[in-house]
């Protein structure tokens, strides 16, 4: 017998001998009657001595469901298998859901299971990127529910053991808590995917060059592998496939000729459901071709037009020799900076060209690129002005209709809350047949954008009025540069009506750095404010845009316009001194430049700034006007001018931003959680050639290579991050031989489909749990968790209650005999005790 029962026996026995030394013969009331049945009920509950599941005996179950594209033709069976995964559990328990996929969600916090299996289905269907399979992540997110589970937690897997993201193991050792694997029943695999591209880097004029396309079949069937080179689609390979069979397919283009020319391959197969991984591209270099992309307007060098959303795919792959960013917002480079900078530092060159974009952002520094550039923008914060923005809408009819109608539009695009200081005022000003001062010039609020839209557009059209109005919100006395920003969608019918004042108002902000940007959105003429801007010349600088939408292209001219204000652009004749450095180069600099964005040239070690000419301006202490750079293994450059003046100067310097030629052959591809790289070269490589890996949020990784032969080495090594990665070959003084990139985890789902069993068996065996066979079920649970075991035992208590009840019922009879103390003289038998 454990304390428990001895506790309980101790207790039972003292209460049944009170009460059997209380059975005299009084007359009990009903209230003595009714607690000794209670005392009576408590004993009977200590004698069987039962129990009951306390709090910590509650079961909380997460539930991790792999959403990815691996599972994606048994998505319905994977559904049916996460609601019966909750059939076991009782109604006091408490589920959540994980979403495994490239990242994992959280799908449902901890719920009742009722209430989680009411909105089960409604969680497993939120959007999910499938393109990977992380659940090494999706793990450790299960981890952090578990840290707050309201009971005993457990983790229960439903995937095939597909992880591209290597991590699973280690997130399941730190767990903690039982994890329970199931895999979904799937469906053969189909389709086809492409595994490899290999092309020469570059070839001489009129060479042809030999293409070799790696295509692996998912599934029994036929199969097609094309590959087309520039415009000309050469002949496809066809073959009768098996499931995990590799088909290698061999082409040598037609003779290239001259500059740059793209290789497209691509893999058809039937019933392919996943076309992400049957396309690759490559690039072969002919002559001396160099290649070069740009990214905004045309700066010079013929460079290839790429556009701000591509650019992050562009770089990842085979990445450019030359990047130009010309006049580039650069919040807009958020999404690309990574690759940006993993390109940057395996060799490719940089040029930021323009007085908007990067160097209009105010400080270079907080922005996406700041560390790989040789300046700050900006003049400094004891030179800047502040910025005063007058913006001024058509609120007319015309501007009315269906939400988000195009006035709601403009109000969000054309309001530069996000761009503006504290230090920066901002006024509001609509128009219709009135004008109304909606917010006078003042630091901006949260609050104007609802003022703004609580107006609801309705009558004709007198844009001069709302102008003039406008104009007066910017004559205020402060030092500040001076913006107005207009949007209408139609004519002012007389626009010479304001005309008196109107020129007065400008000619009261002569010399004060006014500018306005009068925007017609939409299709139409501009007469009107051509008009209107003629008015205000030569007091106020005055420009006369389209804008096809009132949403992004009017929000894409007004961040243009502020970009500028904001890094104080200078303007007026401005000589250019050329340093040693620059003379020494034979810059083609012109004898005065019209305008360009101050910047500070950066003294950090590393950076490697080389100063090559300086604006003659005195008030900002001469600040540089062209600055070339090294950071990693590429070189950058600075030009913070106009195109006009920075063409030149880009072309005289292109030779000095693109890598060394090298005829290196670097082939680099995943092997799990490991990185396997292949290099060939047409000579000897020097002693000490070494690969480097650089990834995001990373320290890059760096491994030896192993010669196979006298031209060709190998090197292995683990991948620092799941993310796509950039490959270096680097010799012993640094300088990048080649480089390659490395696609991120996600590009092997398909790789090996099936399910992975050992992957499974391992996760459940490290943290005590099960590989199941069918989900759990009232029939069938799972396994209580060691925690578990703890429960509430009803003998203590209920003997402890039946002792209470017992002393109760003895104070309740005492308090009788003191009411009626002629009982007391009674016997058993109601007659009076002898001797009396």
């Amino acid at each position: 017998m454990g304390p428990v029962g001895l506790l309980a026996a101790l207790l039972v026995g003292a209460c049944v001998g009170w009460l059997a030394w209380r059975r005299g013969g009084e007359s009990p009331s009903l209230a003595v009657w009714s607690l000794r049945l209670g005392a009576v009920a408590c004993l009977g509950v200590a004698a069987w001595g039962g129990s009951v599941r306390g709090p910590q005996a509650r079961r909380a179950r997460v539930l991790v469901v792999d959403r990815s594209r691996s599972v994606e033709l048994g998505r319905g069976r994977t559904a049916r298998l996460a609601r019966a995964a909750l059939a076991d559990l009782g109604a006091d328990d408490f589920a959540a859901l994980v979403l495994s996929g490239r990242e994992p969600v959280v799908g449902l916090d901890w719920r009742p299971v009722a209430t989680a299996r009411d909105r089960l289905r409604a969680a497993l269907s939120q959007p999910l990127d499938p393109w990977g399979s992380d659940l090494g992540a999706a793990l450790a997110l299960a981890g952090e529910l578990c840290a707050r589970a309201p009971g005993t937690a457990e983790v229960l897997l439903l995937s095939d053991g597909r992880d591209t993201g290597g991590g699973a193991r280690a997130a399941a050792a730190a767990l903690g808590v039982p994890l329970h694997t199931l895999a979904p029943e799937l469906p053969s695999p189909r389709g086809a995917r492409l595994v490899r591209l290999d092309a020469p880097r570059r070839v001489a004029p009129g060479e042809r060059a030999r293409v070799r396309v790696v295509a692996e079949a998912l599934g029994p069937g036929p199969l097609t592998v094309h590959l087309r080179c520039g415009a000309q689609n050469l002949p496809p390979l066809r073959r009768e496939a098996t499931a995990g069979q590799a088909v290698v397919a061999t082409w040598h283009t037609p003779p290239l000729r001259g500059g740059a020319q793209r290789l497209h391959a691509w893999v058809v197969s039937p019933g392919d459901p996943a076309p992400e991984d049957d396309a690759l591209d490559a690039e072969v270099l002919v002559g001396e071709a160099r290649r070069v992309l740009r990214v905004g307007p045309p700066v010079g060098l013929g460079a290839e037009e790429v556009s701000l959303g591509a650019l992050a795919r562009r770089l990842e792959g085979t990445p450019p020799e030359l990047l130009v960013l010309h006049d580039v917002p650069s919040a807009r480079l958020a999404s690309a900076a990574p690759a940006l900078r993993r390109a940057v530092d395996a060799g490719m060159g940089l040029a930021v060209v323009g007085t908007k974009g990067i160097f209009g952002a105010g400080d270079a520094a907080d922005s996406p690129l700041g560390e790989l550039l040789p300046v700050t923008a900006g003049p400094g914060s004891e030179r800047e002005r502040p910025l005063f923005v007058a913006v001024v809408l058509d609120a007319s009819g015309s501007m009315a209709g269906d939400a988000p109608s195009p006035y709601a539009q403009a109000v969000d695009a054309a309001l530069p809350t996000a761009l503006l200081r504290p230090e920066d005022r901002l006024g509001a000003v609509v128009f219709a047949d009135r004008v109304r001062e909606v917010f006078p010039l003042a630091p901006p609020t949260a609050g104007l954008r609802a003022r703004l839209l609580e107006i609801e557009p309705g009558g004709a059209t007198d844009v001069g009025a709302g102008l003039a109005r406008a104009l007066a919100l910017l004559d205020v006395p402060q030092e500040a540069e001076r913006r107005l920003i207009l949007a209408t969608d139609s004519e002012d019918p007389r626009p010479t009506r304001h005309e008196a004042r109107l020129r007065e108002r400008a000619r009261a902000l002569d010399g004060r750095r006014a500018r306005a940007l009068l925007v017609r959105v939409g299709p139409g003429p501009v007469d009107s404010l051509q008009t209107l801007a003629a008015f205000l010349r030569p007091h106020v600088e005055v420009e006369v845009r389209h804008a096809a939408d009132a949403g992004p292209a009017l929000e894409a001219l007004t961040e243009g316009e502020l970009l500028e204000g904001r890094a104080a652009l200078r303007r007026g004749a401005f000589r250019a001194l050329p340093t040693p450095a620059g003379r020494a180069r034979r810059l083609p600099l012109p004898a005065r430049i019209a305008a360009y964005a101050p910047t500070r040239i950066r003294e950090e070690v590393g950076v490697g700034a080389e100063l090559l000419a300086r604006v003659d301006d005195d008030e900002l202490g001469d600040p540089p006007l062209a600055v070339l750079g090294r950071w990693g293994g590429g070189r950058t450059l600075a030009l913070p001018v106009p195109a006009a003046v920075a063409a030149p100067l880009l072309a005289s310097l292109r030779d000095e931003l693109l890598p060394a030629p090298s005829e290196v052959a670097l082939a680099v591809e995943r092997d799990g959680s490991l990185v396997r790289a292949r290099v060939r070269a047409p000579t000897a490589l020097p002693p000490g050639v070494r690969l480097r890996l650089a990834g995001e949020g990373t320290a890059p990784v760096e491994a030896p290579l192993l010669p196979v032969s006298p031209r060709r080495l190998r090197a292995t090594l683990p991948a620092p991050t799941r993310r796509a990665l950039r490959a270096a070959l680097v010799d012993a003084s640094g300088r990048v031989l080649a480089s390659a990139g490395v696609p991120d985890a996600a590009h092997q789902e398909l790789a090996s489909p099936g399910v992975d069993v050992a992957l499974l068996a391992d996760l459940s065996e490290a943290t005590g749990g099960r590989v199941l066979a069918a989900p759990p079920s009232p029939e069938r649970p799972l396994p209580p968790p060691p925690q578990a075991e703890g429960r509430w035992f009803l003998a203590p208590p209920a003997a402890l209650a039946a002792l209470l009840l017992v002393l109760a019922e003895s104070a309740a009879g005492a308090a009788t005999l003191r009411r009626h103390p002629s009982t007391a003289t009674r016997g058993v038998d109601g007659k009076a005790p002898a001797g009396r």
